[in-house]
């Protein structure tokens, strides 16, 4: 040391290993004060994990010198909720010795698409503490403003129309609001980072074109990442024939304009996706007069564009030529 005579001597071995999950080490150190006092530290801990959809660990740890002094902590910490956006933590320690003493802890954590919300709790024999805190940013791009947790440096804006509530897989409790956007709070420079959109819980009115982007941005960065998407109703069409035969399985359907909107599939059903609320589709197998059909459709006025409810059901008949009727 640059301000005493002498020196410390510290000597340490130990091992460490797993079985099968449990990671497990033991230590044993010899250590040595310049005043020439000796003592020796052992030192034992183990880590256990539990669970897979709702993952938790517990771990432990002992430690006792040659003075007496022994030292106990045990915590148990883990996740749960979608995305994991729910984490947690509780831990206890006691001392016993020249002062023996003994004190907990506990803190949650819940990551939200507006901010990060966290509270935490600790007492022992001679304090208790308690804290509530509250975190997050706004971020202003050009098409608005929209609510974050804490952002790092490095950090991306993505857009995807109409996708309200599509959830961002690499980033816990981050979805795309009602506008269309959503901010992942930190991305790594100088690396290609995958930033991904499940689709999950977005209106059927809205399909994603692509649900996964890379991108390697600098350090500073605040890129903008496009989702390209397709909006328009959906309905669930079950047509037949006019002779009450099946209509042919994997036949193209067209709507007014002559867009393709989906195919025949299995028991004569057809998904299809960006209708109007009313109007007529074509479902066309073959180059002959004889293998065209017609369907007209009326779907249930949606109360809401952006959540609008489940898929629609249409029972008609693909007639042979222009006129539609029977329609329910």
């Amino acid at each position: 040391y640059w301000n005493r005579p002498g020196s410390d001597v510290n000597y340490s071995v130990g091992y460490t290993n797993q079985f099968r999950n449990v990671s497990y080490s033991l230590t044993a150190t010899r250590q040595r004060n310049a005043g020439g006092d000796m003592s020796t530290l052992y030192y034992a801990s183990v880590t256990i994990p539990f669970g897979r959809e709702r993952p938790m660990t517990v771990s432990g740890n002992v430690s006792r010198d040659t003075l007496g002094r022994t030292r106990l902590q045990s915590t148990l910490s883990g996740s749960v909720g979608e995305d994991h956006a729910l984490s947690y933590s509780v831990s206890a320690n006691h001392a016993s010795g020249t002062n023996s003493t003994t004190d907990g802890s506990a803190n949650v954590t819940y990551r939200t698409r507006l901010a990060e919300v966290s509270a935490s709790a600790g007492a022992s024999t001679e304090f208790q503490q308690g804290s509530l805190g509250v975190r997050g940013a706004l971020v202003a791009h050009r098409g608005g403003i929209t609510f974050s947790q804490p952002v790092s440096e490095t950090f991306a804006i993505v857009e995807a129309p109409g996708a309200a509530g599509a959830r961002i897989t690499n980033a816990a409790g981050v979805k795309v609001d009602g506008n269309g956007y959503a901010v992942v709070p930190y991305l790594t420079p100088y690396s290609l980072n995958t930033v991904a959109l499940d689709p999950k819980g977005i209106s059927m009115d809205v399909e994603l074109k692509e649900t996964s982007r890379q991108i390697a941005p600098r350090a500073g960065a605040v890129p903008l990442i496009r989702f390209a998407t397709d909006t328009g109703r959906a309905a669930l069409v079950q047509a037949r024939q006019a002779d009450g035969t099946p209509l042919p399985f994997g036949a193209a359907v067209h709507d007014e304009t002559g867009k393709e909107v989906g195919v025949v599939g299995q028991a004569s059903k057809i998904f299809a996706r960006g209708l109007n609320d009313s109007g007529s589709l074509t479902v066309r197998w073959g180059a002959d007069s004889g293998s065209i059909c017609r369907i007209a459709y009326d779907l249930p006025v949606a109360k809401h564009h952006r959540q609008a409810p489940g898929i629609q059901t249409v029972t008609s008949m693909c007639r042979p030529d222009s006129t539609t009727a029977d329609t329910q």
